[in-house]
Parts: structure tokens; sequence; C-alpha cells
């Protein structure tokens, strides 16, 4: 390779384009980095490489083209397409020239290439859209124009101007404003053109004007101002629409409006218009008046239409109205609270519909406040005398019962449709045993206002202990019209505590004292023994084996094996004694005034009960031993919690040497009959 050829290659290199020289036999002298990245795929391809070898590859014109240049032809293309090796589209552009050297030899051929796909799909790009954009336009009814910097209209638009602007002439260097008549020169064009003059941009800016025919004609323009590189204004570019319809509706749209709103003055109702695309609200006067104010309060506050509006419906409320845009002729109906003027809250009715153009809400408030009052007091009535917990009668003034809630159905154990137009003196009749006051019968014929312990007869027979209260209820003019029976069943109420007592102070499973009932025992006994110098016992029993017997036979198992142990217990104990379950399977003995001797005697009999076998309702049979601790007062202290902490201590120390057996105050051991038990 020359010197010349060497200094080119490595120049091109540096540049975005693909270089190759071939010797006149077409074979390769040199390539840059960038053509071996974009066209020499095949490997193998360098120095001495035929192009035949990796034509193929290349582009069909090029070989055409090297030949030629072999004759001296310099050839170039400005952008061609093909499909590259790896298979994707590609565009370049190429120069093919002879390669001669310094004397003007013929050496070979030079290959330029650059891959021009990015800039060629970006120009295809921009012509598809300017096409679709002037399609569009054509398509479109609004007329597209452009002002110069002297605001004329610099281009002919596409649209037939006559369509906007009849006989007014050519469009093409005339001010926008100087199509129009002076008698057309409303404030809103005057308007406009300082918009224009200022160089600010403008939204439907609505003009009128008189066509030849006497037609009035509204036109709505909207346009942007353009600036060149250096930020000098250039001009403007906008759209005319001719909105004439429009217009015309929407004076047809407040003629009727303004009937609606004179109709509306003279009922209770109040009209007034949103706009959910803007947020923008129009209120009427009837509005203001049902909430206390004048229509120059609300209009002049300079706040939203719903600073009025309750926080809780506020959500719901906007949910609603947002919808309903663009839903055209939806009718609707919402509720809401607006404040008054004086602090209370209105409850408003709202119905409505969306007008044409899909914003505009036509709304009508009721105030339902009075109405929504009332339902909610019967309502609440009503709830009242479903929910209440205590039983409800209620009787016309000729002692026929005419309402019952449920309470008082199961209280007297009748059906509601038994209870209905029955005589209400013989559903609550006295019970023939317990024979009532005098002043109570007086008041069953009298229908005065009475309160009492009454004993009544449920209809299945049962006599039962109640408070009853009666009631007359008034009319507007104070006469009765009606009286409410009210009963307290005391007997269940007797029950119930009964129930609760034992919940509080007894285990559930096996119904011995609990450890609620056994430190109100030990404070009790504690007093006693304290003050009569006597002494009392504490044995604190684990069960041997009963977690074998759990996880072997289930936890049903485990329950019978609980209950019949306790059974054991209590029968082995007098009647001054006390037998507590702590949970699980540890349990409390409390001796009244047993010493350490009665206190070991009773220690060997719970060691033999309790290792009797024990057969259980699936036929079974289990047996368990126990592991006791023993603590005694006086001896072992004068406090009830470091008593049961030394029996406790004394039961694990009986465990852990060998278990079935129970360590006295003294420290010894009592063994269980039989051979010890091990889980």
């Amino acid at each position: 390779m020359n010197h010349n050829a060497l200094s080119e290659l490595q120049i091109a290199a540096q540049l975005p384009v693909a270089l190759a020289l071939f010797d006149r036999q077409l074979r390769v002298v040199a390539l840059t980095p960038r053509w071996r990245d974009q066209y020499a795929l095949r490997p193998g391809v360098g120095p001495g490489t035929p192009i035949n070898d990796f034509a193929s590859d290349l582009p069909a014109s090029w070989l055409r083209a090297v030949a030629r240049a072999l004759t001296g032809e310099e050839q170039h293309h400005s952008g061609e397409s093909w499909t590259h090796a790896d298979g994707s589209a590609r565009s370049v552009r190429w120069w093919i020239n002879p390669w001669r050297g310094s004397h003007g030899q013929l050496l070979g051929v030079m290959i330029t290439a650059e891959d021009v796909t990015t800039e060629f799909r970006a120009a295809h790009s921009l012509q598809a859209l300017q096409q679709r954009t002037q399609h569009f336009a054509r398509l479109g009814s609004d007329l597209f124009w452009e002002l110069d910097a002297g605001l004329r209209f610099r281009v002919e638009p596409e649209l037939n101007p006559p369509r906007f602007w009849g006989a007014s002439g050519p469009l093409l260097g005339a001010h926008p404003w100087g199509l129009l008549g002076s008698q057309d020169l409303l404030p809103e064009l005057a308007d406009q053109r300082v918009l224009l003059e200022a160089h600010l941009p403008f939204r439907d800016c609505i003009t009128q004007r008189t066509l030849a025919h006497g037609e009035m004609q509204w036109l709505a323009w909207s346009g942007d101002p353009c600036f060149d590189e250096n930020g000098q204004f250039a001009g403007y570019i906008g759209t005319t629409r001719d909105v004439t319809a429009q217009q015309q509706f929407l004076q047809a749209l407040q003629q009727s409006e303004l009937r609606l709103s004179t109709a509306l003055q003279a009922s209770s109702n109040a009209l007034w218009e949103l706009d959910v695309c803007t947020g923008q609200a129009s209120l009427f006067a009837g509005y203001a008046e049902m909430l206390g104010y004048t229509l120059a309060d609300l209009n002049g506050s300079g706040r939203s239409w719903d600073f009025m509006l309750h926080p809780d419906d506020r959500e719901a409320v906007m949910t609603v109205f947002g919808s309903l845009r663009g839903q055209v002729d939806e009718r609707f109906e919402t509720h809401f609270r607006l404040r008054h003027r004086l602090g209370h809250w209105v409850s408003v009715r709202c119905r409505g519909k969306v007008a044409a153009d899909g914003c505009r809400l036509v709304c009508v408030n009721a105030d339902v406040t009075v109405h929504e009052d009332a339902q909610l007091r019967e309502e609440l009535a009503a709830l009242v005398f479903g929910n209440v917990q205590q039983g409800m009668v209620v009787a016309d003034l000729h002692g026929v019962v005419v309402a019952a809630n449920a309470k008082f159905s199961e209280i007297m154990e009748y059906a509601p449709a038994e209870l209905i137009g029955a005589p209400i003196q013989q559903i609550l009749a006295a019970a023939p045993a317990h024979q009532a006051a005098q002043d109570y019968v007086q008041m069953m014929a009298s229908g005065v206002a009475w309160e009492g312990e009454v004993w009544h007869t449920r209809k299945g027979g049962e006599v039962f202990q109640d408070w009853m209260m009666v009631t007359p209820l008034l009319d507007v003019n104070g006469r009765v019209i009606r009286r409410v029976f009210l009963l307290t069943d005391l007997s269940r109420m007797k029950h119930a505590r009964s129930d609760l007592e034992m919940m509080a102070y007894h285990d559930p499973l096996t119904g011995l004292a609990n450890r609620r009932q056994m430190d109100a025992r030990l404070s009790y006994t504690l007093a006693h023994a304290r003050r009569d110098e006597a002494s009392f016992s504490l044995i604190m029993i684990d069960l041997d084996g009963f977690k074998h017997v759990n996880d072997a036979a289930g936890h049903q198992a485990g329950d019978e094996l609980l209950v019949a142990v306790s059974r054991r217990l209590k029968a082995l104990l007098r009647e001054v004694d006390l037998v507590v379950r702590l949970g699980g399977d540890e349990f409390v003995l409390i001796l009244e005034r047993a010493d350490a001797t009665g206190s070991a005697r009773v220690a060997r009999k719970v060691l033999e009960l309790i290792a009797n076998p024990l057969q259980l309702s699936n036929g079974n049979v289990t047996r368990v031993t126990a592991s006791l601790g023993v603590a005694v007062y006086p001896g072992d202290g004068d406090d009830s919690s470091r008593l049961l902490r030394l029996a406790d201590e004394r039961m694990y120390r009986a465990k852990a040497t060998g278990r079935h057996g129970a360590v006295l105050q003294d420290g010894s051991r009592i063994d269980g009959p039989g051979a010890s038990w091990s889980s």
C-alpha cells in the first residue's frame, strides 16, 4: 500500500463512514474498523480476500459500480435501501471511485459507505406526519391560517375561504380584523387585536358578524405566536371555527332556562348549573335563599360552589358529578348536605340532566331536611322498638295488642302472630298463685301510668317474676291514644348473674374453683388462721403421665381424665376444704385446720386415689400418678404467696426424685403405692 493511500485510510477511520480498498484483482487491500463492523460479517475477511467471497453480503449495485470504477468511472448513490446480511432493513449512502497512485496509475477501487438508516427513517416519518396532518386539515371543519410579522395572512388556506367569509375577498395580505366592516368591530374583536399585537396566545375568542343576506355568524379564533431562532416575533399560526350553531343553541337554552328559573322562583326548589369540565358553577337566587344568603353574597365570596358542602359528602358527590362528564341527556339524582348561613346543615336532594355539550349539569335542589328528620325519627323509633333489651308491647284504648317486639315474644313465649289482636289483660294477667296488688288491678282497668314488681305466667305455664312499667302515649291534644308496657324479666337476670359468677370463679371444664377463687379463699383462710391461732395446709398436685395420655388418646380423653381426677379429689375432702384447678394438669388443695400430720395423711390418700386405673368412654383403661408438694401454716410462713411457692417447689422436688410421691413440710418424701410412673 502506498503512503498516500495509508494516510487516506487513517483519516477515513476517524470519520463516521466505512472505507475499503481493493486492488485491480478486486482483492482486499485494507478495511477500516467501521467497515469490519458493518460489512465484513464473515470470518476471515481481510487483506487478500477476493470481493466475490463476501459479495452476497453487499448491495448488488456495488459490484456493478466496482467494475465500472476499474475503467476509471466514479459513481455514487445518495441513499440506497437494501437488506443487510443480518436481516435488517438498512439505508446507505455510497461512493465508489478508482484508486490511483501518485503518478495517476490505476491501483484498484475505493468504496466509501455511510449508514443513513436513522436519517432516512426520520425523513419518512416526517413525510408521513405531514401527509396525515394535511389529510386531517382537509377533513376538519376549521380554517387553518398563518400570519406574518405584520399580522397579515401570508398563506392562502387550503380550505375554501368563502365558507367562512362569504364575499369578503381573499385572505392573503389582509388583517384578520380588516375583513370585517366597522359595524362588526365588536369589543371581543378589539380584545383579540390587543392579544395579537401583544404577541400572546389566545383560545376561542368569539367574534360576531352580519352576513350579506342579513344572518348572524359567530366565529371562534385560536392562535399561538411564532418566534425565530433569535427570539424575534415571526407571526402567528391558528384556526378559526364557525360556531354559529352552538351560539344559537346557547341563546335558545338561556331563554328556556330563564323561563325555568322564573317557574322555580315561585316554588321551594333551587336552580343551579355546574360545568364539570371547568368546575365553574352558576348559582341562581333560589339556591342562595335556600341557604340563607343573597345571590350577591355567594357570587361575591370568591369561593367555589362546594365550599358549603359537608366534608363527609364531598367525595361521593364529586364522584357522581365526575362520572356524568360527556353523558349527554343523562338524568341523575344524588343527595348531599350544605351548610346554612346560620350554621346548621340542610339536606338536599339534587336532580338534573346533562346538557348537550356534555359538560354542563342543569340541577334543581330541593330541601328535604324536614322529610329526612321525620324519616330518621321513625327509623330510630323502629330501631329502639326492635332492639331494646326489654319486652315491649303496645295496646290501644280497648286493651288490644297492636305491636310487640321480639324480646316480649321471647319473654312471654308467644309467637308475634299470637300477640297481635289479643287482649293485653289476658297476656299480662297476674299469676294465680301470686295475686297482684290492688293498685295493679286498677291500673290494668284504668290505663294510668304505673310500675312495680309482678308475677306473670309464660305461655308454657312457667311462673316468673318481672318488673313492669306502663306508660300512656298522648296525641298533640294531650289525649291518651296508646299504652306501652315494658317488661324486665327478673328471674332470667338472676340466672344470668349466677352464670356469670360461676364463670368468674370456677374452671369451665371441671367445675372446680379457679385461681381467682383460690386467691380470695387463701386471704380469708389466712386471716381466720391468724385470728384463731390455727393451722392450715396447701397441697400442690401435678399429674405424672398426663401428656402421654393427651398425645396418645387425644384431647377428649385428656379432658375425661381431668374431670375424673377432679371428682375423686372432691369426694376425698371435707366440705370445708377447697379443690382448685390452676390450669392444665395442676391442682391445689386448701385444707382447713390441717397441721403437718393431717396434711401428710391426706397426701397418702391422694396418691393412692389418683393412681387407681380409669376407664375412658372409648373403652380404653388408663392410669396416671401424681407428684405432690405440701406447705403448712404457720411453720412455712405467714404469707399466701410464700406458701404457694414452697408447695410448688416441693412438688417439683417430688417429680425430680422419682414421681408418684409427695415431699412434706420437713423435706421427707412419701412414695405412692406400687411402682413409680414415668412418661
